[in-house]
């Protein structure tokens, strides 16, 4: 299996981490990515754009020709390329590591136990079912806390980098069309 070398002395496993909430206060904020994919021996790039809209609703859209869409409700995700049939799946049995890493980037302790490497960046181990899936990722974040950068490893040959470039919060202000 694939792996960074984690070297004893940059984690103390006595450490407990108190992790804050890297994203904007709110429930909505918008998160601008690129991800690089790299899957026995293929490399996929892609350019995104998550979208919080409340607790429960979220919308991920990959800029692909044309852009491929992912829409959470609750416990429905939809998901399809754009002016094509969708697709609608309970999320409970869509299992995609990738989406449930982007959907809690404000919440990344539900997922991962979180552990402090040297600088900015953090051990991010998983629990429960998401264990199955990914053995372990790397968060980076910038001086402010924010994610810049994570690292997702799934296996020999099977790893994914997000880079965040912006995060901005998307709660309040005038919306059109509604009062």
């Amino acid at each position: 299996m694939f792996a960074i070398p984690i070297f004893a002395n940059e984690i103390s496993n006595k450490e407990a981490v108190n992790f804050h909430k890297f994203l904007p206060n709110g429930d909505c904020f918008t998160v601008f990515f690129t991800q690089k994919g790299f899957f026995q021996g293929e490399e996929e790039n892609y350019k995104g754009v998550l979208e919080r809209f409340s607790k429960d609703r979220w919308k991920v859209v990959y800029f692909t020709n044309p852009p491929f869409e992912v829409s959470v409700k609750g416990f429905y995700i939809t998901l399809g390329y754009r002016g094509e049939e969708k697709q609608t799946l309970d999320r409970r049995e869509y299992k995609n590591p990738i989406l449930e890493v982007l959907f809690h980037l404000n919440r990344l302790e539900e997922l991962f136990e979180i552990k402090p490497l040297n600088g900015n960046r953090y051990l991010l181990i998983p629990k429960g079912e998401l264990s199955q899936y990914v053995e372990k990722a790397i968060l980076e974040v910038d001086r402010d806390g924010k994610p810049k950068r994570i690292e997702v490893f799934g296996g020999e040959d099977n790893y994914l980098i997000i880079d965040i470039s912006k995060i901005v919060p998307a709660c309040g202000g005038n919306k059109i069309g509604n009062p």
